[in-house]
């Protein structure tokens, strides 16, 4: 019985690779789904996901729908997450952002984006509790791996896939 046992733990374990999800995974670029103006915009996001057990994101953001316009704003977070071998268990630690033109800036300064009144250009400003999050804050994701593609199931039921870099 033991020996049974012993077999099915191996056969479920083999061909895991728990390093696999380490490492930075590049995101597609998609249009903006939130554009204020009729203007198109875009944005790609490169994942790193570390043997620390941490996660950051860095998302760029562009002037036009395919994502080779100009850099209008980054934005970045870090992350701890616990692997459960197909789902993430995320806690949120900080997320910061940064316009990278001068029109976005006076934009943000004009609406009080998130209730500042100085930003600069490239200048990170934590963002964190701006639209009612906070760090502490948790999340799950599912994910699969195949090859070097990483597939994210969000919690609203939407898809995004990687790839490893």
């Amino acid at each position: 019985m033991k020996t049974i046992l012993i077999f099915i733990l191996l056969m479920f374990s083999c061909g895991k690779d728990s390093t696999s999800l380490v490492g930075q995974w590049q995101g597609p670029c998609e249009e903006y789904p939130l554009v204020i103006n009729d203007d198109p915009q875009s944005y790609t996001e490169v994942l790193s996901i570390n043997s620390d057990k941490t996660l950051s994101y860095i998302s760029e953001e562009f002037t036009n729908d395919d994502c080779t316009g100009s850099i209008i704003e980054k934005l970045q977070g870090s992350f701890s997450y616990i692997d459960f071998e197909s789902r993430l268990d995320i806690t949120v630690i900080s997320e910061s952002l940064a316009p990278t033109i001068a029109s976005r800036v006076i934009e943000f300064n004009d609406i009080e984006k998130c209730g500042f009144l100085d930003w600069e250009l490239n200048v990170f400003k934590n963002i964190t509790t701006c639209e009612g999050g906070s760090p502490g804050d948790k999340g799950t994701v599912s994910y699969q791996i195949d090859e070097n593609k990483l597939t994210v199931k969000l919690e609203n039921g939407s898809t995004v896939t990687y790839t490893k870099k």
